[in-house]
């Protein structure tokens, strides 16, 4: 995948957003594929530091 199609992804899914209930889960999986698809712009145009902070994952 490249920028422009990563690019043209996040577009679909930020439109479909705007046509879901907010409190559905339909779109809970479109928020997670926004925060995917943001990650991967970052790494595509080299801008690692723009990626989100993770927490400790395990204890």
């Amino acid at each position: 995948m490249d920028r422009a199609q990563n690019l043209a992804a996040l577009e679909t899914v930020l439109e479909a957003m705007r046509t879901q209930q907010t409190d559905s889960q339909g779109m809970d999986h479109l928020r997670q594929a926004a925060y995917l698809h943001t990650i991967v712009a970052a790494m595509l145009s080299d801008q690692v530091a723009c990626l989100p902070d993770t927490g400790k994952v395990c204890s």
